[in-house]
């Protein structure tokens, strides 16, 4: 039986520095946040826990702990990491939109063509718009069978890689924010994808009014993702297939979907081609380092003390 945390202790401690950092944004920068509007996510939080302890201590379980830590972990950290976008945000740094989509264009990517010819055929739209909003879902999903089929080297590994990630996607974005194409290229009013009047415009509204300083008061319930570059859903998709790898009849499917995700967040998302390059680059080094990161590090260590030992016996 297992007895022990799944996260441990250096996994846990990324909830309080991201709360810390995130109250401290908020405070520096005048931000409001709606405290009761995390309630439902610390109950289901809380339960999740209560089922941790119950399964760990009263009737042990090898696999109900782990899936109750994980869920319990993602309902806490997300909410911080959710609403740090939004002081970040309000930095107005310079918009980026032009160069991005220079960028675009230097790859030869047409993105109006690519979202007239989505919305020219609906039911691709439609199905890019259910793989886009299917990664809370896929959430879900992946800590259940990884749990259920004790994979839990590969739910660590996915937890770390999701929270540093998207970590880093808020301090990059920061720096380098953008409206998004939808605002930059302007399609008619008339261009509709998957029958959502808001595709690629989820978010800017709220942009708009952090940057003119009109929004100070975030509710939980209302954030929206306000990332472009680079794509946290290309990210996401990404590490939620590499998550199943292995899994026989649940790899192929998942690659499937998730390389619809990552196609959906041009039409359905507003993202620009370079956000979505950027998020898959982004994610394939992160999971590189993260198995190949302790290697690399203790050879660098080797190499360093090297001289030092050849210079102690001179």
């Amino acid at each position: 039986m297992r007895h022990q945390s799944l996260l441990g202790m250096n996994m846990w401690l990324l909830l309080p520095v991201s709360c810390a950092v995130s109250i401290t944004f908020f405070a520096a920068l005048g931000f409001h946040f709606a405290w009761m509007s995390v309630l439902p996510t610390l109950g289901i939080a809380t339960v999740a826990l209560a089922v941790h302890t119950f399964y760990t201590r009263v009737r042990p379980d090898d696999i109900i702990p782990v899936m109750a830590e994980a869920l319990a972990f993602l309902f806490l950290i997300i909410p911080p990491l959710a609403i740090l976008e939004y002081p970040t945000q309000a930095l107005n740094f310079p918009l980026r939109d032009a160069e991005f989509a220079a960028m675009d264009k230097a790859i030869g990517f047409d993105w109006m063509g690519h979202v007239v010819w989505v919305s020219n055929h609906p039911l691709i739209g439609q199905c890019l718009s259910v793989a886009y909003h299917s990664c809370m879902v896929q959430l879900a999903a992946v800590v259940i069978v990884l749990s259920l089929l004790k994979r839990f080297d590969e739910l660590r590994e996915f937890l770390w890689l999701f929270v540093l990630c998207a970590i880093a996607v808020t301090a990059i974005a920061a720096v380098f924010p953008a409206e998004g194409a939808f605002a930059f290229h302007k399609p008619p009013a008339s261009l509709r994808i998957g029958n959502d009047a808001f595709a690629g415009l989820y978010h800017l509204a709220d942009i708009r009014a952090l940057r003119d300083g009109s929004l100070h008061s975030i509710s939980l319930d209302k954030v929206n993702g306000l990332v472009t570059l680079p794509s946290f859903h290309v990210i996401f998709a990404i590490l939620l297939a590499w998550a199943t790898r292995g899994i026989r009849f649940v790899f192929i499917p998942a690659v499937a979907l998730n390389t619809v995700v990552s196609i959906s967040a041009i039409a359905i998302g507003g993202h620009y081609a370079i956000d979505v390059i950027t998020g898959a680059l982004m994610a394939f080094a992160a999971m590189y380092l993260y198995q190949k990161g302790p290697a690399i590090a203790a050879q660098l260590a080797n190499t360093w003390r090297s001289p030092q030992r050849s210079t102690a016996t001179q």
